[in-house]
C-alpha cells in the first residue's frame, strides 16, 4: 500500500517550530528565454523527482528540461534562505517523496510547476552560507 504525504504532516514532523513561507514569495519570477546568471539555482524535475543545481555559466531559460529557476528575492535573503538552503531543503527524503507522490504523467513523468512554487520553506534557525 503506497504511502500518502502531505506536506502539512512532513512539515509539522521536522519543522513543527519554524516560520513557513510559500516558495513563490521567495523568488524572482524568471521569463521563459530570460538570460539566468552564473550561480544561479535551479531545479531540474524528471522521472518524478527533483535535482537541484546551480548553473556554471549564463544560460537561457528555455524551458527545456522542466526547468525552474529559483532567483532568491529580498524577502528570501532577509529571512536567511540562501541557494545552499534550498539545496538541502530539496534534498530531505520527505520532500523528494512528497514530490513523487505528486508527479504527473505515465510516459513522461513530470513535476506541475505549481507543486514546487507553492511549496512551504520553512524558514531556517541556522544561518546557511
Amino acid at each position: 500500500m503506497k504511502k500518502s504525504f502531505t506536506l502539512q504532516n512532513i512539515l509539522d514532523k521536522k519543522f513543527k517550530t519554524s516560520e513557513k513561507i510559500i516558495l513563490a514569495d521567495l523568488i524572482i519570477p524568471v521569463e521563459r528565454n530570460e538570460i539566468l546568471p552564473k550561480g544561479t539555482t535551479i531545479i531540474l524535475s524528471s522521472l518524478g523527482k527533483l535535482t537541484i543545481r546551480k548553473t556554471i555559466k549564463e544560460i537561457p531559460n528555455d524551458g527545456k528540461f522542466n526547468m525552474h529557476p529559483l532567483l532568491l528575492n529580498n524577502l528570501a535573503k532577509e529571512k536567511g534562505i540562501t541557494s545552499n538552503y534550498l539545496q538541502w531543503f530539496f534534498g530531505l527524503k520527505e520532500i523528494n517523496d512528497y514530490i513523487s507522490e505528486n508527479a504527473t504523467g505515465t510516459v513522461f513523468i513530470k513535476v506541475p510547476q505549481k507543486i514546487i512554487y507553492n511549496l512551504l520553506i520553512p524558514v531556517p534557525k541556522y544561518n546557511f552560507k
